[in-house]
């Protein structure tokens, strides 16, 4: 997680891409979240806060979940082909940051299970986006950031689904996302590398 972030952030800065800069965000939001679930960060990077350690398991993971949607709602600029999607993005996006916070500050029976359905919703709706620029986009590389996106999307629905109630818990509920994670940042990382390099010859005279 480290290595990625230092270099998406070095990209950012060499190519001047904002796209770089929330795929920076997104993996250490990404990064931290795994850490505070899996209990390394109560562990290893904030032992002596007990007060966050009690809300990061929540807060963090649900914020991932935002930043994840307002990457790819950068990278694939859904506003293209459909504003309806575009503001769904955002409003999602505000919506689950908001909720998060809230229920951090002053914790409220439900929330928990709000949140669960809002993280669900972003994954649709990143589906949607990934999905509307594959069919009506002109960006012959989307593919790349689908792949790259499908293992975290695929691997999330196990412990959406435990916190839900429709499964019991398992290896892919506590394991799951770790592991798309781990899938995940190469790819996406690779992708973006692939997309600003058209991008400079495409420019370039």
């Amino acid at each position: 997680v480290v290595l990625v972030t230092l270099v998406a952030s070095a990209s950012a800065l060499a190519w001047r891409d904002g796209s770089f800069a929330a795929y920076a965000v997104y993996v250490a939001t990404l990064g931290l979240g795994q850490a505070a679930y899996l209990g390394t960060g109560a562990q290893y990077l904030w032992t002596d806060f007990l007060e966050w350690n009690r809300v990061s398991t929540f807060v963090l993971p649900s914020l991932s979940a935002a930043v994840g949607l307002w990457f790819v709602r950068g990278v694939t600029e859904p506003a293209r082909h459909s504003h309806l999607l575009d503001r769904l993005a955002l409003g999602t996006m505000v919506l689950l940051s908001a909720v998060t916070l809230a229920d951090a500050l002053v914790p409220a029976t439900g929330s928990y299970t709000v949140v669960s359905l809002l993280i669900l919703f972003s994954l649709i709706l990143i589906g949607a986006m990934i999905a509307t620029v594959w069919l009506y986009g002109d960006d012959p590389d989307i593919q790349l950031i689908a792949l790259g996106f499908a293992p975290v999307v695929l691997f999330a629905l196990f412990p959406l689904a435990r916190t839900l109630g429709l499964i019991p818990t398992g290896f892919l509920t506590r394991y799951g996302l770790p592991i798309g994670a781990a899938l995940e940042m190469p790819i996406l990382l690779y992708a973006l590398n692939v997309l600003a390099l058209l991008l400079l010859f495409l420019v370039l005279p």
